[in-house]
């Protein structure tokens, strides 16, 4: 996983060199939490190699347009270390989990409209 930032947000760049720790979450896309959503856990790993940095470049200008130059932008390597999806049953409010490389998959059954039970044993992703 590549994760860049403009000059213009060296304040972010400032951040990843004094603690590397990152969590990126997908975005919520409904209001039941029922299309899940994605927390992956890693470490920043500033990147200084100017063909990646090309590669980068040419690439972000063919997906939404400006071409950045080279060198003139911080570029991070994300070593992924979990994974989790998290996603609801709003019918009974279950909440299911899935983590990886732990290769843990739960569900917790609403027991109320805010509150869940224990975890029990669930198979739905990962290899059973």
């Amino acid at each position: 996983m590549i994760f860049g930032s403009p000059w213009a947000s060296a304040l972010k760049a400032r951040d990843l060199d004094r603690d590397p720790r990152v969590l990126i979450q997908s975005v919520v896309t409904n209001r039941d939490g029922s299309d899940g959503e994605f927390k992956v856990r890693g470490t920043a790993v500033a990147e200084s190699d100017p063909d990646l940095g090309s590669q980068i470049s040419t690439a972000i200008a063919e997906a939404v347009g400006p071409q950045l130059e080279v060198g003139k932008f911080h570029l991070y390597r994300i070593d992924v270390q979990d994974v989790t999806f998290v996603h609801w049953d709003n019918r009974n409010n279950d909440q299911y989990l899935t983590r990886w490389p732990e290769g843990r998959e739960e569900v917790r059954r609403g027991t109320s409209a805010t509150s869940n039970g224990p975890p029990e044993p669930h198979h739905e992703f990962l290899d059973r």
